[in-house]
């Protein structure tokens, strides 16, 4: 079990990952909506987002290093994890959210909590959705 420094919450949330916008549970039928012929194009951005290289430069350097297409890329590679159930998949997450969290910086411009926020939001994803996958020290840094 790993101890965070932040006080447990009154709702307990359930035990079994992955937890975060779906469970377990959940799966089977995400990967059958996949094969719908209504999901075609959301399922080619997935694929898109999924080849994106992570630079970590931003898409506005003057400002921010957070840019959009990356963090959606991220996202992607997490969802990808969960619903492969791969390793590599889930190492690609964890590796290309722990560089944009080591990277980022805000340099002007009154976006920034907008991109943190963001950028937390999708390490919670990849946390939650690679969880298995993640050794306990990156867990540990993830978390603060």
């Amino acid at each position: 079990m790993l101890n965070s420094p932040y006080r447990k919450p009154y709702i307990t949330p359930p035990v079994e990952h992955p937890r975060l916008l779906l469970t377990s549970g959940d799966l089977s039928r995400v990967k059958e909506n996949m094969k719908r012929e209504e999901n075609t194009l959301a399922v080619s951005v997935l694929r898109e987002l999924s080849e994106r290289a992570i630079t970590g430069k931003g898409a506005t350097p003057e400002f921010s290093t957070y840019d959009l297409s990356e963090v959606l890329a991220v996202e992607a590679f997490a969802f990808n994890a969960l619903i492969s159930g791969e390793k590599s998949d889930a190492e690609r997450a964890i590796d290309a959210i722990n560089f944009l969290l080591d990277s980022f910086s805000v340099t002007g411009g009154n976006m920034g909590a907008r991109w943190g926020g963001h950028l937390i939001f999708t390490a919670a994803e990849v946390y939650d959705w690679c969880y298995d996958f993640i050794p306990n020290e990156t867990k540990l840094k993830m978390i603060a």
